[in-house]
């Protein structure tokens, strides 16, 4: 009788809130579908139209449950805290984009100053902004739910087919939010800088998913040892060089960090960034040398060069970006610091499991 419930009552709460979701949907959707200016359903509507649209976790939740007791399989620990702590960044960024003013914030702060800067991502931006003025209260609801059960498929599951796609899914969805959300995270714009959140933080969220879809078991850590250095060369190196460029303008002027946070407790970033940027020629070197050495370091003693990443993630993940989230209304990811921390830790850890790359390191 006990097993029987078990396996009812799931699939009863799943019908009843798949239905409801379905015609909330529906009736939604046909009311807003031939209207393309920004109109808001009900405060109430919009935030229980999420909730419900989660009743159907119940259902993985229990079988994630059952899994636990009978489960013999041994994940690698460094593929572990990479697949939970993504896991967890996928459903907080989920959950805040789940904010209500980011129904009209999104477009006025993320989209429209893309426009104007490439013509593709002028392009794409556009398509995005007249898909999301379609239904802001819909297409934002979607996306959320996207995201959380995302990370809740992170969490609940470290291998088989499910893993698979849910990996698969989160590189495709990130790749989408790079693109159409983010604009390539300005690297086709002259003025874009590691400082302040280049190449955007989906761009290493589609990486960490890339690496969990490598890193299967001990054995296969070499091959994510080498994509981990690629990507970090490449990124360190390719953003010193763009930090160096004069025509870029870092040698005269860099960035000035203000974030309206609670009770004030970053407005001291201001007063730091406007020092450095009184002396941006002295600075903007003392960056580039830095970049430049962490990147070469990953090239020659990775190791080293992760401890590095870590401190250098951390500072700009402070000092320009705020804490990503923590700083801004309309934001809804940590930004580029803490996934270049997260992603230098899990490097760390698997060297333990390289006999051959330790060696070398």
């Amino acid at each position: 009788m006990q097993t029987l419930l078990k396996r009812v009552i799931p699939f009863a709460l799943i019908v009843i809130g798949a239905l409801a979701v379905g015609l909330l949907y529906y009736y939604e959707i046909r009311g807003y579908a031939s209207i393309r200016v920004i109109r808001l359903s009900s405060y109430f509507f919009y935030e229980w139209i999420f909730l419900l649209a989660l009743v159907p976790l119940i259902a993985p939740v229990f079988s994630f449950i059952r899994r636990r007791e009978t489960s013999d399989y041994l994940e690698p620990r460094p593929r572990k805290i990479l697949r939970k702590s993504f896991g967890m960044l996928w459903i907080f960024d989920g959950v805040l984009q789940m904010q209500l003013p980011f129904l009209t914030l999104f477009v006025q702060y993320n989209l429209i100053p893309l426009l104007g800067s490439e013509p593709l991502v002028t392009f794409l931006t556009g398509h995005a902004i007249d898909l999301w003025n379609l239904n802001p209260p819909i297409i934002d609801v979607l996306a959320s739910l996207v995201q959380v059960y995302l990370g809740a498929f992170f969490l609940m599951y470290e291998r088989g087919t499910v893993f698979r796609f849910t990996q698969l899914s989160a590189l495709s969805w990130s790749l989408i939010i790079w693109a159409f959300g983010e604009g390539f995270g300005g690297i086709l714009s002259p003025g874009a800088t590691l400082l302040t959140g280049a190449p955007g933080s989906a761009l290493f969220y589609a990486i960490a998913s890339f690496i969990l879809i490598l890193y299967e078991d001990v054995q296969s850590t070499s091959r994510v040892v080498a994509v981990t250095k690629i990507s970090m060369i490449s990124t360190f190196i390719g953003f010193a060089i763009s930090q160096a460029i004069p025509s870029n303008g870092f040698w005269k002027s860099l960035p000035v960090s203000f974030f309206p946070s609670p009770f004030a407790i970053l407005n001291n970033l201001t007063f730091i960034t406007l020092f450095i940027n009184q002396h941006a020629a002295i600075w903007n070197g003392f960056y580039v040398l830095v970049m430049l050495s962490i990147g070469l370091m990953w090239l020659l003693r990775p190791r080293i060069a992760s401890y590095l990443t870590m401190i250098w993630g951390f500072f700009t993940w402070y000092v320009y970006q705020g804490l990503g989230i923590f700083g801004m209304t309309s934001s809804t990811d940590p930004n580029t610091g803490l996934p270049l921390i997260l992603i230098s830790l899990m490097f760390l850890l698997a060297l333990q499991h390289d006999p051959g790359e330790t060696k070398q390191s």
